[in-house]
């Protein structure tokens, strides 16, 4: 049979058949060299209906267990010839029999089940990425609870070693495809699945990102890499709900990545992509941060006011920027009473974000727009292109247990008494402006001249400032008819990271992942 001319005759093909029903019996008296087999299965394979053969009847399975009794190591060898056989193209996609692959899928993932061997795993998501490559996935039925279970198992073995290995690319690429594709469908509707989800897809993304670096190599931002960092940002939404202890390894995976973005953000290559994928990147990246806890750097400080200055300067933008200067104020202001040298300069960060936040949600374009297409600039497409795979009312309860941690949080806190005149003034401000977005995504500008007056905020887009004050005898009767107090509120003790918090909480329920219809219930900031 290792006569190459043989191949190429009907009765090698009939020879190869009862073959495979030797290997599949395993019956011990049989006895085969496995190097001449491998051989081979390694010639066979280059020919169509041997190769097709070979993959419909589960060959490499049946391979593997008849060998694996005697002493010789082959999975390295077994793993690398089922690399070749199952790399196959669209010219032998008609040919491979689903309903018999249907059967091979669920023959290894009943072994895996039962025995709970890991050795054969490997070969399972070979075969899942292949039928995702020929676009077979949505023709092969199996038990999707079950290879979640698998996955998850081998998965955080792999982790566990700190393996960066091929095997997590194939999961990461497999469970995209099912999850975007096949008919076997499963949705993210715990905790637990988007952990694992995004730790897989944050892994896979790290390693390519790795690649690019090492190669100097571009990287192609393409829809599938889109949904999976907004699947990763979700993780960052939902960050307070997930235990540490239960999750060890995410935090420190997550980290892995932020840096990775923060050195491709750094890259030439960064400045190529559209901007639309810029800005997310940005986004997850000023998110990462303030979730995480990470040190900003002077360069991370320049980096991300210069973007988000370059925001406010278009009307279309400016809430935009309000909401990514919000989650980088988080992270460099947490200990304000002890940095009082730096007051000033957190006072005039936190003027120029109440400016571009009261200009946002007093913008005709902007109000007009949302109430139109009920969407924001940005992320009209979001929630149908990116977000379908977590399901809407898991999204729903992670947004009420966010709320909820966020007020317990608020509430196990020291009050926040800062005997400065002009912060305070301006934490009221601007816990009524994110008040009234919360109610009903906009500002009056009667409201909106008031508060920018009070904080000696100068600002051309509220023009008809003047006419509404002067039909009131003074700007404190103004102040009292908007419940504002002429000397500033300091029994106001929310901490400011808190009020900053509610915001970011509500701009991605209304715009990101809800509808923005969505609002924390009876929200009260002082």
């Amino acid at each position: 049979m290792n006569d190459p001319q043989l191949i190429i005759q009907t009765e090698a093909l009939s020879l190869f058949k009862l073959f495979l029903k030797c290997i599949k019996i395993g019956d011990p008296i049989l006895s085969f060299n496995p190097h001449c087999v491998i051989d081979t299965i390694v010639q066979c394979h280059c020919y169509g209906p041997f190769h097709v053969l070979i993959i419909n009847e589960n060959t490499m399975f049946h391979l593997f267990y008849f060998f694996k009794s005697t002493e010789l190591n082959l999975a390295k060898i077994f793993k690398k010839m089922g690399h070749q056989i199952h790399n196959v193209d669209l010219s032998i996609r008609d040919h491979l029999n689903s309903a018999k692959i249907t059967e091979n899928v669920e023959q290894i993932m009943n072994r895996l089940s039962a025995t709970e061997e890991e050795d054969i795993a490997w070969l399972l998501f070979i075969i899942l990425r292949m039928l995702c490559r020929v676009a077979l996935i949505g023709r092969i039925e199996f038990n999707v609870t079950q290879l979640y279970s698998i996955t998850n198992s081998t998965f955080l073995s792999e982790i566990k070693r700190k393996v960066d290995s091929k095997h997590l690319k194939r999961v990461s690429k497999t469970w995209s495809g099912i999850l975007n594709e096949s008919r076997n469908t499963i949705q993210i509707d715990s905790i637990s699945k988007l952990v694992f989800i995004s730790a897989i897809y944050a892994m896979d993304l790290s390693r390519k990102l790795k690649t690019v670096f090492h190669d100097l190599l571009n990287y192609e931002m393409s829809s599938k890499k889109l949904q999976r960092i907004y699947i990763i940002y979700f993780t960052l939404v939902a960050f307070p709900l997930i235990d540490d202890p239960t999750y060890p390894l995410l935090h420190e995976i997550l980290i892995e990545l932020h840096g990775l973005i923060q050195k491709y953000i750094e890259n030439p290559l960064f400045n190529r992509l559209v901007f639309k994928k810029q800005f997310l990147i940005i986004q997850y990246y000023t998110m990462s941060l303030s979730v995480l806890n990470i040190h900003v750097s002077h360069q991370d400080e320049q980096m991300i006011e210069g973007f988000s200055s370059m925001l406010s300067q278009n009307k279309w933008l400016k809430l935009h920027s309000s909401y990514i200067t919000s989650n980088f104020l988080l992270n460099i202001f947490d200990n304000l009473q002890n940095r009082g040298s730096i007051i000033d300069t957190f006072i005039f960060k936190i003027k120029n974000l109440l400016q571009d936040l009261i200009e946002a949600l007093t913008n005709d374009d902007y109000i007009n727009k949302l109430i139109s297409e009920q969407k924001l600039f940005m992320y009209e497409d979001v929630k149908t292109d990116y977000l379908m795979i977590i399901k809407q009312s898991f999204i729903k309860i992670c947004f009420l247990r966010c709320e909820l941690s966020l007020r317990l949080t608020s509430d196990n806190q020291g009050p926040e008494i800062f005997e400065n005149n002009s912060y305070n003034r301006c934490k009221e401000v601007l816990t009524k402006t994110i008040s009234s977005f919360n109610e009903s995504n906009y500002l009056d500008k009667n409201s909106a001249s008031l508060f920018m007056r009070w904080c000696g905020i100068i600002s051309s887009d509220c023009s008809n400032s003047h006419s509404y004050l002067d039909d009131i005898d003074s700007l404190s009767d103004a102040m009292r008819v908007a419940s504002i107090s002429e000397q500033p509120n300091t029994r106001c003790g929310i901490h400011i990271q808190a009020i900053l918090r509610w915001f970011t909480l509500i701009y991605e329920m209304k715009f990101i992942f809800m509808d923005i219809n969505s609002k924390t219930d009876g929200l009260l900031l002082c």
